[in-house]
């Protein structure tokens, strides 16, 4: 699902008018936000950005690009390593989302983390009717992705089967109790 996809999800979950692609863009050539006016909306588009940015580097997920190299020399100071979080319509790897077209690279059947984080995010008043909601389903879809991905090679389960010794099968005839 692309990011104006995305955008729409989140502006029907907070019970908004989702925007169709000729209210987004100026004309059609164009990626860019440029007509989305509403203080609401552009809440709504850098907490989309920041939950999928937060969540991709929270760890080092199985799903995430090559991650690209910060120094040549050994004895310069390393700087971090840019996460790539987002690729556009080419397949080319973003630092984050940008345009309407753009995509995260979260599996699509984690996309509940990115909705339910950006609508949490944007109305942060546990006061509100469906905050508990969003809180819930949000900490429910995290937790899911967390448990069907794999953060790192680290977490891979890794089974030895040892060979086993002839000490441990031999039988011993058990002693019967006295009568």
């Amino acid at each position: 699902m692309n990011f104006l996809g995305l955008f729409n999800k989140v502006l029907l979950e907070l019970n908004y008018r989702p925007l169709s692609r000729d209210m987004v863009t100026s004309a059609p050539e164009s990626n860019d936000f440029e007509r989305i006016f509403k203080a609401e909306h552009l809440r709504v588009l850098e907490n989309l950005k920041r939950v999928n940015a937060e969540v991709t580097s929270s760890a080092n997920w199985d799903f995430l690009p090559a991650r690209e190299d910060s120094g040549e020399n050994p004895e310069e100071p390393q700087t971090a390593p840019k996460i790539y979080s987002a690729q556009d319509v080419h397949g080319e790897p973003k630092i984050n989302l940008e345009g309407p077209d753009d995509v995260s690279v979260i599996p699509r059947a984690f996309l509940d983390v990115l909705i339910y984080g950006a609508t949490l995010k944007t109305k942060a008043n546990p006061a509100h009717p469906k905050f508990a909601f969003w809180s819930s389903s949000y900490t429910r879809a995290l937790a899911r992705m967390r448990a069907e991905c794999k953060a790192n090679a680290q977490d891979v389960p890794h089974i030895t089967i040892e060979q086993p010794r002839a000490a441990h099968f031999k039988l011993q005839k058990a002693k019967r109790p006295p009568v």
